[in-house]
């Protein structure tokens, strides 16, 4: 079993097309933390990963934090402009962070996946505005740096990183629609 913890994002692996946090299938037990994000995860939201624990087989059952979208989608390209800084400064930052999460699972003895983020939405309307920051295809580069440092963060820890990106957008880098 696949345990999911995180933001409504959780929902990507309910095998269900409403919003309903109830996994509808033996593969995935997922796990709302509420609005979260993965700057701050470890501080405000980790401590209830591990008192989940308990319902975890740590033998046979992995572990994965589904947050990164709402950093990528909107926290990440407004700190780098705020701070005067490159993209990849802050997503470094905020991937780091959300590591010290899994090393400390794997000190507690919990076998962990990664999941890619996935691309942001092409879609533009005012009443998203507030939602999303910058144009699709920086928020895209910056989904690509983030699940870059996943993937070399993964392999120095041994930590399986599963990455559907790609199939999510076409040839350069846009956003496919169809699958929102």
């Amino acid at each position: 079993m696949i345990h999911c913890f995180g933001n409504s994002h959780i929902n990507t692996f309910s095998n269900c097309e409403t919003m309903s946090y109830v996994s509808n299938n033996d593969m995935f037990k997922l796990y709302h933390l509420g609005p979260t994000i993965a700057y701050n995860f470890y501080e405000h939201h980790y401590p209830a990963v591990v008192s989940l624990l308990d319902n975890i087989n740590i033998h046979t059952d992995y572990v994965t934090l589904i947050v990164g979208e709402v950093d990528c989608r909107l926290h990440l390209p407004k700190q780098a402009d705020i701070q005067h800084v490159k993209d990849k400064i802050v997503v470094d930052d905020c991937v780091n962070r959300l590591f010290k999460c899994y090393s400390h699972l794997q000190e507690l003895g919990v076998k962990c996946l990664v999941y890619s983020a996935h691309p942001t939405t092409a879609y533009i309307h005012p009443d998203i505005q507030k939602y999303i920051y910058g144009s699709m295809e920086r928020r895209n580069e910056i989904c690509v740096l983030w699940n870059k440092r996943c993937n070399q963060l993964c392999l120095e820890k041994n930590i399986p990183f599963i990455s559907f990106y790609d199939k999510l957008i076409t040839d350069k880098n846009e956003t496919n629609m169809e699958y929102f």
